[in-house]
């Protein structure tokens, strides 16, 4: 799917650990965010993929949007699934996630425009 959106404080930004469920180390960071969709007109969090969130240019765009009021376009899939971690213990997680970054799109739209 792919909206418009925006991000209406910093602190809609939320930074997560992914840890290591054996040694309880940090594996990875990814971030959750809360954005305001324009149509249909909701608050979403969408989950940013450790990948995005390490690529170097994806959490840069989005905390520069952040409290700009200014919309850009997000490319989201919804994803539900469920599964047992390495303990035998249940996980199940449903939601937005980030397919692309957003700093892509602003790109391609600047040289086009």
């Amino acid at each position: 799917m792919i909206t418009q959106g925006l991000i209406m404080d910093v602190d809609d930004i939320v930074i997560k650990d992914k840890l290591d469920f054996n040694t309880g180390e940090v594996k990875s960071q990814y971030a959750v965010v809360g954005v305001s969709m324009l149509s249909p007109t909701c608050v979403v969090k969408v989950t940013v993929s450790p990948e995005l969130y390490g690529d170097g240019k994806t959490m840069p765009y989005l905390k520069s949007m952040a409290g700009t009021f200014k919309p850009f376009t997000l490319s989201l899939d919804y994803r539900q699934s469920s599964f047992a971690d390495e303990k035998g213990m249940h996980k199940e997680f449903q939601g937005f996630h980030l397919y692309k970054s957003p700093a892509e799109n602003s790109t391609s739209h600047s040289k086009a425009g």
